[in-house]
C-alpha cells in the first residue's frame, strides 16, 4: 500500500534534493510510515523524507517503532 502513494509522486520524488514529509495519523508501530520511506529510497538516495505519527492507543503507542523489513 505504502509504495502506490510513493509511485503516484514519482515524478517529484526523483529530483534532486526532493523533500516529502510523510504523516500517518493511526501509526501503531509505524509499520506504513517506514514502508513508505524504503519506497523512495530507490528512487532517490539523496531525498530528505521526514516521518511524522500519531497514536491514540497507549498501548500501541508504546510500542518500539524498529522494522527489519
Amino acid at each position: 500500500m505504502a509504495g502506490f502513494f510513493v509511485s503516484a509522486d514519482s515524478d517529484v520524488l526523483t529530483t534532486p534534493h526532493a523533500f516529502r514529509a510523510i504523516l500517518d495519523p493511526v501509526c501503531g508501530t509505524a509499520a506504513l510510515s517506514t514502508k513508505a520511506a524504503s519506497c523512495i529510497e530507490p528512487m532517490n538516495l539523496r531525498a530528505d523524507v521526514t516521518l511524522y505519527g500519531q497514536e491514540i492507543n497507549p498501548d500501541m503507542r508504546d510500542l518500539p517503532c524498529h522494522h527489519d523489513d
